[in-house]
């Protein structure tokens, strides 16, 4: 059993474990964590919910449209703490990891249907741009540096890797973009 407590009480809650552990001499001790914040381990919790709806709707949308592919979402959603925008032929947001909103500022729903243009602006490298569109247009993967803009317009640097998504039978189903903000 794990007891979490507030640090002043930390000492007192320390000593009072060895007493108990002393007086029942379970197997398996209590230990104590010190906890200095619930709202950190709440957001932790929530954030870890998010990641795992992510990673069920990625699955559902492999699954459905029977993607060939090898990319590990846990790895990309909860360690390398990417963002992933799913697009159909047509450039159609079909699908946006929660983590758009702290890069982005956008909601997945509110993105969904749109194409990812909606975070270019003035800034953004028209290179980038014309690189990108070509190895869309022969099916092959890219990756490049661009300056998007936030919900609020406040330009951010967003490293971009995507990948045309085949399926079994060889058909293009869709396109997948692992990004990362840049500082």
């Amino acid at each position: 059993m794990l007891i979490l407590c507030i640090n002043p009480l930390y000492r007192f809650t320390l000593d009072f474990l060895k007493y108990i552990n002393m007086k029942t001499k379970k197997s398996k001790p209590l230990k104590a964590i010190p906890l200095l914040c619930w709202d950190v381990y709440k957001m932790q919790e929530y954030t870890m919910n998010l990641n795992r709806e992510d990673m069920r709707q990625l699955d559902a949308l492999a699954t459905e449209k029977g993607w060939k592919h090898s990319w590990n979402f846990e790895e990309k959603l909860f360690r390398q703490k990417k963002t992933i925008l799913v697009t159909d032929t047509r450039q159609q947001i079909v699908f946006a990891s929660n983590s758009l909103y702290d890069m982005a500022g956008y909601t997945p729903a509110e993105v969904l249907g749109k194409t990812p243009h909606l975070f270019q602006g003035p800034e953004t490298s028209s290179q980038v741009k014309e690189h990108i569109r070509n190895a869309i247009a022969q099916k092959q993967p890219f990756s490049g540096t661009l300056t998007n803009y936030r919900k609020n317009k406040e330009p951010y640097n967003c490293y971009i890797e995507g990948f045309p998504v085949f399926n079994r039978k060889g058909d293009l189903m869709n396109y997948i973009a692992f990004e990362t903000e840049l500082s």
